[in-house]
């Protein structure tokens, strides 16, 4: 696991310092949440993917789909991965800092310090509980990424699609059209079907008819 850029400094000599970088940790929660702005094209192609999935005969389709399900599947383990050492990571790094806080309240200056004093023990003190607070944020934010729905399927396998689709734009189209084509077929059997329970309902009608004219 990658180590955590922590540095400790001093105020004066008595108040230990806290977490100055972590833009490694924004760096990788921006790669887990990357590639969102399909996700709605993403979504709605993975919901009907099932039902279409269903009636499909061997064919040129399945290879795609095929291609395309291995491709997701990989993409998903690899976001799961990153939320899994970047949880790790903040996990840790909310321990340090709760430990540091301690620390601090631990070294409260006494009634008859300079008021200078005071005043930089508070500043340390405030700075150190939002340090944490945004910490257990991101962390909050890579579970609910990791663990939590989005409106129809999880919102791992959205983001994990939508980074796919982005990879693969290729593969992407030739799927969606798959889709497109299957869809199409199903709808018209739908259509012949609907037609022909109409006809047999209709030849009844017409006989009955025809015996009354005889």
């Amino acid at each position: 696991m990658a180590s955590l850029n922590i540095t400790n400094s001093h105020v004066g000599s008595k108040f230990p310092g806290s977490v100055s970088d972590d833009s490694g940790v924004e760096v990788e929660l921006g790669a887990i949440r990357s590639d969102t702005s399909q996700i709605s094209q993403v979504t709605a192609n993975l919901v009907v993917q099932d039902d279409t999935i269903k009636t499909k005969n061997v064919s040129q389709a399945d290879s795609i789909e095929e291609r395309y399900a291995a491709s997701l599947a990989e993409q998903i383990e690899l976001k799961r991965a990153q939320a899994n050492h970047l949880e790790q990571r903040l996990t840790k790094q909310a321990q340090q800092q709760t430990e540091r806080l301690g620390k601090l309240k631990q070294n409260q200056p006494r009634i008859f310090s300079f008021p200078a004093t005071k005043r930089r023990w508070q500043n340390e003190v405030r700075k150190e509980s939002n340090r944490l607070q945004q910490t257990n944020a991101r962390l909050v934010t890579v579970r609910d990424i990791r663990d939590g729905m989005g409106p129809l399927i999880p919102r791992l396998q959205e983001i994990s699609a939508a980074k796919l689709r982005a990879k693969q734009p290729d593969l992407a189209r030739a799927r969606d059209e798959a889709l497109r084509q299957e869809r199409a077929k199903m709808q018209e059997g739908r259509r012949k079907g609907i037609g022909e329970q109409e006809q047999k309902k209709a030849r009844p009608r017409s006989h009955d008819l025809s015996l009354k004219n005889s």
